[in-house]
């Protein structure tokens, strides 16, 4: 526990850059699913399904521990599943993009939460502002050429990102 809360805090801090590899990113989170599944033991099963080619791509810091946060807390923790599945995928969809997907088999979101979600007017409130606080830093850093999409049924619910490829020295 204390060597992924150790792996979690650093990854996090990133040296003040805005910019990291997908491979640090996927560690920072497989270090909060770690610390996630020791709080919730139901929480049990990660899998990353990303080709080692894209893993030295740049992505914004610290853009994926949000929507696996929401995936655990009102997805699989919700849920009355017992083979609760937590899933990170990365593809290009394009020459110049790339596609990140958090998927979890845990509480569908409501049709009408989705479409909130995804016409940005959800409001949760001041407590919750893991996805306002992406959509804000995808505008700023991305220049609107980034964006986040839900979709969501009875088997699965499934954040989408899609980010442009970025020439970044990291």
């Amino acid at each position: 526990m204390i060597e992924n809360l150790s792996v979690f805090f650093r990854k996090g801090l990133n040296h003040g850059r805005e910019f990291m590899t997908l491979r640090d990113e996927i560690i920072h989170v497989q270090s909060y699913f770690k610390i996630q599944a020791v709080r919730f033991p139901k929480i049990r099963q990660l899998s990353i399904d990303i080709d080692d080619s894209l893993m030295d791509q740049p992505v914004m810091h610290f853009i994926l521990q949000p929507l696996v946060e929401n995936a655990i807390n009102h997805g699989l923790r919700c849920s009355e599943n017992t083979d609760n599945e937590l899933k990170i995928s990365a593809s290009l969809i394009s020459s110049t993009q790339l596609k990140l997907m958090v998927s979890n088999n845990g509480k569908p979101i409501s049709k009408e939460l989705v479409r909130k979600l995804n016409d940005g007017s959800y409001n949760a409130g001041q407590n919750s502002y893991g996805i306002y606080n992406i959509r804000h830093r995808l505008k700023l850093v991305y220049s609107g050429r980034a964006y986040l999409r839900y979709h969501s049924n009875e088997k699965l619910t499934t954040a989408v990102l899609v980010l442009p490829l970025v020439d970044e020295s990291l």
